[in-house]
């Protein structure tokens, strides 16, 4: 959905594709699948949440719609809630 699109974040243009967004009663969610084998969910938000937070930050300055973010952990079979706006 952002592909081809840049944001800025603490001055620095970031660019990058988002894995999953959908659209469910008003509220998006986005999926990002990480294929490193993260167990726990402080490190797996400690490594990529900055990642989800400017995914969540694109798609609602798009649609103006609350967005919410999780994390796959392919390697542990989790899916972890990294919370929404």
């Amino acid at each position: 959905m952002a592909s081809g699109r840049v944001f800025t974040h603490s001055k620095t243009r970031r660019a990058g594709k988002i894995d999953l967004a959908y659209r469910k009663n008003g509220e998006w969610t986005v999926i990002d699948f990480k294929t490193s084998y993260l167990t726990d969910r402080a490190t797996a938000i400690e490594a990529h949440g900055v990642q989800l937070k400017l995914y969540r930050q694109a798609i609602r300055s798009i649609t103006g719609a609350p967005v919410r973010a999780a994390l796959c952990l392919l390697g542990s079979g989790q899916l972890v809630d990294v919370g929404g706006s």
